[in-house]
């Protein structure tokens, strides 16, 4: 008897250009940061969240600039435990387009 079990794959071409256009980011990390003292995270802000979390958010130009900005937090030892793509409009000055 053969399996006609389907397994139906949730991603495709617009999950993929989603994550990897311009936008505002949301990362998320365990611990409340006060400070970010990476230059690859200047203008970014920071939001302190339930559960001894912290929210550090800020607009990126492409996926290279979004894997400085999670490299970043990982030298600064902190776990990322989320990374969300807030808004696709704007620009790094938080402005509308």
């Amino acid at each position: 008897m053969q399996d006609d079990t389907v397994i139906k794959d949730r991603s495709g071409p617009d999950d993929l250009d989603r994550m990897t256009q311009s936008g505002r980011y949301a990362l998320d990390v365990a611990g409340l940061l006060t400070d970010l003292w990476d230059e690859r995270l200047e203008g970014w802000q920071l939001e302190q969240l339930p559960d001894e979390q912290t929210r550090v958010s800020g607009y990126v130009r492409d996926q290279s600039e979004l894997y400085g900005a999670i490299a970043a937090l990982r030298n600064m030892g902190l776990t990322l435990l989320r990374v969300e793509l807030i808004t696709t409009t704007g620009n790094a000055e938080g402005e509308i387009e």
